[in-house]
């Protein structure tokens, strides 16, 4: 078995761009979209991220730093809701 762990990052890369891509097309459908919207939104993916990865594989095989995974998925994507706040809504406001 050959380990790369540059291939995996690119993958892993590839799949978050994909994922705030249809995060994006989500939010783009979405007439009364505004920061708010935005960033609740985000949240919102954040916690289902959360439980339908980890949360669910703690259920049948227990971790020690099932918070830290929680903490990191709110965190990550409430991050990716302020700026996708910011950056969807940013011609409304000029």
């Amino acid at each position: 078995m050959e380990y790369n762990m540059g291939l995996n990052m690119l993958r892993g890369l590839t799949a978050n761009i994909f994922i705030v891509w249809l995060l994006c097309w989500i939010l783009g459908k979405i007439s009364s979209n505004n920061f708010s919207t935005t960033f609740t939104a985000s949240l919102l993916v954040g916690g289902i991220v959360y439980l339908n990865s980890s949360y669910t594989g703690h259920i049948w095989y227990p971790m020690f730093d099932i918070r830290a995974y929680l903490i990191d998925a709110i965190v990550s994507w409430a991050l990716v809701g302020i700026w996708l706040g910011w950056w969807l809504n940013r011609k409304k406001a000029a």
